[in-house]
């Protein structure tokens, strides 16, 4: 595994107080800048690993457009959809006060310098799922990662990246990821086994063998990597992207076309 060229995706949010003007929540950064503003990504959070959803659109305040008003409490938010939405407030850095399958992102308030650290409960991306940014400068899916996960990139062009787990050893990882180092920042995140040297794309693997980069292992046969539940563009000849978990965690690895 090329581990010196991990490197962490960053992503910072903004929001607008005591005006009418919604809040500018910035797309994520190049894929290959090093790591940066990480405050909003340091807390823990209760969301199933697994990326159940169940329950996450009946909160009142949950993304309903601005233009419709906004309920007490909510922030006006332009978020990575380049639409205003209503967003729960959130303390910096705790995601656990977020209903399930949102981030607590720390927003920047724009014409004040001196508003104090705020947060809004932003949609995220979910373990294995693309991340960051397309050459248009616009966001895989929701833009950032659920919290206990890192956009990490593991080519050196920066061009693909997805939510990994952080770890500290093999054990926190899902099977067919490894534990592998940052190039910056001491943090190690949980990133699909690939090599230029891999089986290809078709071949007969198990999960945990190592599959050339952009492809990884079902269990039975290396297929190319995809984007996560929202993907209908990669996936081509029938097939879908779908998850691939842990049985024993039910931790999400990645997603493959099949």
């Amino acid at each position: 595994m090329r581990t010196n060229w991990l490197v962490l995706c960053t992503g910072i949010l903004g929001a607008c107080a005591g005006s009418t003007t919604p809040a500018d929540l910035s797309h994520p950064h190049d894929l290959t800048m090093s790591q940066n503003n990480n405050d909003d990504l340091t807390g823990t959070t209760g969301t199933d690993d697994a990326g159940t959803m169940t329950g996450c659109n009946m909160h009142p305040n949950d993304g309903q457009i601005c233009s419709m008003g906004c309920p007490a409490g909510a922030l006006e938010v332009q978020d990575q959809t380049g639409v205003c939405h209503c967003w729960d407030p959130c303390p910096v850095g705790d995601s656990s006060s977020c209903p399930c399958g949102r981030s607590c992102r720390k927003l920047t308030f724009a014409g004040d310098a001196g508003a104090p650290p705020t947060g809004a409960c932003i949609p995220a991306n979910g373990p294995g799922e693309r991340c960051g940014a397309d050459a248009n400068n616009k966001p895989y899916g929701n833009g950032s990662c659920l919290d206990t996960t890192l956009c990490v990139s593991v080519d050196s062009a920066g061009m693909f990246g997805y939510c990994d787990y952080l770890c500290t050893g093999a054990s926190d990882c899902p099977a067919g990821t490894q534990c592998s180092p940052l190039s910056m920042g001491g943090m190690k995140v949980c990133v699909a086994a690939e090599a230029p040297m891999g089986k290809a794309a078709g071949a007969a693997c198990k999960v945990g063998d190592v599959c050339v980069p952009q492809s990884a292992c079902d269990g039975a046969t290396c297929k190319p990597q995809c984007n996560g539940p929202g993907d209908t563009t990669t996936c081509t000849g029938g097939t879908s992207c779908k998850p691939v978990s842990d049985p024993t965690s039910s931790k999400i690895a990645y997603y493959v076309c099949m």
